[in-house]
């Protein structure tokens, strides 16, 4: 399946440091898929680096043929998303 990144996850991966391919593995390999109410979807990918765990969320637009990125963010917060 295509993905693509809207312009507003391209200004987000820069911001945050983030790759594309990073962000691609994470959704092909997803720790958790949620449904948000507008139709989106959470793409939830939970990390750990040498100090803490962390998930990477990408809210996607998803259809048969293509993904679409829509915003990609980083968090601590775990409880707060699963």
């Amino acid at each position: 399946m295509e993905i693509g990144f809207t312009e507003h996850a391209e200004k987000q991966l820069l911001e945050r440091g983030l790759s594309r391919t990073f962000v691609v593995r994470a959704i092909q390999r997803p720790s958790v898929v949620k449904r948000q109410k507008d139709g989106r979807f959470q793409f939830i990918k939970i990390f750990q680096n040498e100090q803490k765990r962390f998930l990477l969320i990408s809210i996607v637009e998803k259809d048969f043929e293509k993904m679409i990125i829509v915003t990609v963010f980083k968090t601590s917060k775990i409880s707060k998303y699963l």
